[in-house]
């Protein structure tokens, strides 16, 4: 019998919720292509193939020939399957994304990626670089000119392995010929390849007839780097160095997993001699020394676990997986705390091969400070286990400094209980005196020259687990430098306090949604006119212990400057304008009287609130709404006193104040504005118009905001209107 331990995972009692997601699909796609075509065993087929191509002399001819030759350009083609999004935008990705992933593949693959020092010396022996390089294609399969990157609108907005034929279908471009790499919004995975058994290969007996879907698929938030100046693109936080692709290529050029996909057993080499064999893959909880399995020591690169926890009942849980031949009907496992035994368990259980099961331990009370926590599978079905290498791990979780609410911090000093986290080790956030707001926190991004490096202000342990009601508020400014270079904002929380594994994103600014002042190519410091106040509800965590993370992209731009952030749990009176439903752009009515829709984002019942209403600049009389009830999530409308407007286009500014006879606590979703014109002309049917003569006033032509208009443009119709996006 052969049992591991998967995965370990400290929660919270109230923590009930992980986000997780699989990262190589290429085994699931491989064992998705068996059942749609029985009896046909690819991996073996193509593993007897190129054992045979190895056994024969031609290829040892044809390798010596190769040897000092010139590099083998690899044209590529990036189908960006998106939604309906602008360019940059969501899943339409931008080129500069693409061409920054591309970057990253030609550097792995020459061994010339920054990090290649890192390699452990028992590998550096091995370790080598391809004569390859990829590039965008630049003549597309009908010989005209290309990028190499194709954009096609989906048929679905999330995609799953079992629509591969689907997607792929939309954009193709001769395999023969070509790279395929398919970027998409992928529901269970990071990527996955298609090995390469093809018909094209004569001598590989009952080939796949897969040469239509013959590629690489990444989802689109692991596709491109954030990394050595490559950018600042909206990436998940631990797939942003461009590592998908360069992973998934090589199953393209027939690369197994270091273990052969074959879990422990050891039988399942991938035919690359310079790589040892290795006994299952490991997750992030690794060891800070080479494991050994397989008789050598795995190759895999370690990721400091970084865990913490909130404090209090910490539940500890792990994830156990049958690897062995036989169903396994119970299993005894040992918890340690800082080196004592706190509980010995006997698990009843009902796993076959390869089933994969959560085994929870009784709740251990850790209120401060670091504890180490070991967990080893002592026997299963009451035998030792067979393998007993892959029985224990240890993670140590750490609980930071605890917060007393509410929060009011203005930052005179750097505060005691907060922490930054700047994984290089390079700028940070620091105090910086303002003329302004005195003391504030700022990162200086003018000056940070290592272009999407990651920082986080993350606030002490907040106890939200009595509260009905939570709001954060924080004054924030930024000018930006330019188009080419901006930073972004996130606000992170963590129910976990691990901002490395589990996060909820509360908000994400970028570039030109960030600045709060105009652009300037100087270094910026902020006046007292060019801050900025946000709130944000943080009713969705009350309940649990929480962190607050506020973390900037370094886009190499302008400084980003952050203070007064406050916390409360007190009753919140929080009163949202949604929308004017009424008038429209265009009314028959002189005097219309507007309607607006409200919703009470607070926690307390409103019975009043004030509007005033300016048209042209020119203030309406102050209407005071009363005797009212708007319960807490509820929204309403209501009719306003009527307004005056002509026939030309009028602005229509809607403020609403004083919920409840008392100051908003949000008030940047007080206002509303609209344009809006007054038009009665009337006509007869049968109606003809050909925009030839003047037609203003029977056509009224607005439009919101800076939006373009309609306008007269000369056709073979003498004049129409176009409408000149």
């Amino acid at each position: 019998m052969r049992f591991k331990i998967l995965f370990i995972s400290l929660l919270m009692i109230m923590v009930t919720q992980l986000l997780a997601q699989e990262r190589c699909g290429t085994v699931q796609y491989e064992k998705l292509l068996e059942l749609k075509n029985p009896g046909k065993e690819k991996n073996l087929q193509f593993e007897n193939w190129i054992n045979q191509k190895l056994s024969q002399s031609a290829t040892k001819q044809l390798k010596q020939q190769r040897t000092g030759s010139a590099t083998y350009e690899i044209p590529v083609v990036v189908h960006v399957i998106h939604n309906g999004e602008a360019i940059g935008t969501g899943t339409n990705i931008s080129d500069n994304q693409i061409l920054s992933q591309i970057n990253v593949l030609n550097k792995d693959f020459k061994r010339l990626n920054t990090d290649a020092g890192n390699t452990p010396s028992e590998f550096l022996g091995a370790a080598g670089s391809l004569d390859i390089e990829f590039i965008l294609a630049k003549q597309d399969p009908y010989g005209a000119p290309t990028n190499g990157i194709e954009r096609v609108q989906g048929t679905k907005s999330v995609w799953d392995i079992n629509d591969d034929a689907t997607f792929k279908a939309l954009s193709y471009w001769p395999a023969e010929d070509y790279y395929n790499i398919w970027v998409i919004n992928f529901k269970d995975y990071l990527g996955y390849a298609q090995f390469p058994v093809s018909n094209l290969i004569t001598d590989l007996n009952n080939s796949s007839q897969n040469r239509l879907t013959d590629g690489v698929i990444i989802h689109y938030a692991a596709f491109g780097s954030n990394f050595e100046g490559l950018g600042t693109f909206n990436l998940l936080t631990d797939y942003n160095h461009g590592r998908t692709l360069t992973h998934e290529t090589g199953h393209f050029f027939g690369l197994r997993h270091i273990w052969g996909d074959d879990g422990t057993a050891c039988s399942g080499p991938d035919h690359v001699d310079d790589t040892p064999n290795q006994g299952a893959n490991y997750s992030v909880q690794c060891s800070t020394s080479p494991r050994q399995s397989c008789t050598s020591n795995d190759m895999f690169m370690f990721i400091s676990p970084g865990v913490s926890s909130c404090g209090g009942a910490v539940i500890p849980s792990i994830e156990i997986q049958n690897i062995g031949t036989s169903p396994a009907t119970a299993a005894q496992l040992q918890l340690k705390v800082n080196g004592v035994i706190v509980e010995t368990r006997d698990e009843v259980l009902n796993l076959p091969n390869l089933a994969i099961t959560s085994v929870t331990f009784n709740p251990v009370s850790q209120l401060s400070g670091t504890a180490n926590y070991e967990f080893e599978v002592l026997s299963v079905n009451g035998v030792a286990d067979q393998r007993a290498s892959n029985n224990y791990l240890t993670i140590s979780s750490t609980i930071p400094p605890s917060g007393t609410l509410p929060i009011t911090e203005v930052f005179n000093t750097f505060p005691a209980n907060w922490s930054r986290s700047n994984p290089d080790n390079n700028i940070q956030w620091e105090i910086k005196s303002t003329s302004s707001n005195g003391n504030a926190m700022y990162v200086n991004c003018w000056s940070y020259e290592n272009q999407g490096a990651v920082d986080q202000l993350i606030t002490p342990v907040l106890d939200l687990t009595g509260e009905s009601v939570a709001l954060l508020k924080f004054d924030r400014a930024h000018a930006m430098h330019s188009l080419n270079y901006q930073e972004r904002l996130r606000v992170l929380v963590s129910i976990v306090c691990d901002f490395d594994n589990t996060s909820t994103e509360v908000l994400n600014l970028l570039g030109p949604t960030l600045a709060t002042a105009p652009q300037t190519s100087s270094q910026f410091v902020p006046n007292a006119s060019q801050w900025e106040t946000t709130s944000i509800s943080l009713n969705a965590f009350v309940g649990n212990k929480i962190q607050i993370a506020f973390e900037v992209t370094n886009g190499w731009g302008n400084d980003v400057y952050l203070d007064n952030v406050v916390v409360l749990t007190d009753e919140i009176v929080d009163l949202a304008i949604l929308s004017i439903e009424s008038p429209g752009p265009v009314t028959c009515l002189a005097n219309p009287a507007p309607v607006i829709r409200v919703k009470n984002l607070g926690s307390t019942l409103i019975t009043s609130f004030k509007v005033v209403t300016k048209v042209n600049n020119q203030t309406q009389p102050l209407q005071t709404i009363s005797n009212i009830s708007i319960a807490p999530g509820s929204e309403q409308n209501f009719t306003l006193n009527p307004i005056p407007l002509t026939s030309t286009s009028s602005t229509v500014l809607i403020t609403i104040s004083e919920p409840g006879g008392l100051p908003d606590a949000n008030v940047n979703n007080n206002t509303l504005s609209m344009k809006s014109l007054y038009n009665d002309y009337r006509d007869v049917i049968p109606l003809r118009q050909n925009f030839n003569e003047f037609y203003s006033d029977q056509w009224p032509v607005i439009s919101q905001g800076n939006d373009a208009t309609w306008v007269p443009f000369t056709t073979n119709k003498s004049y129409s209107l176009a409408y000149m996006a």
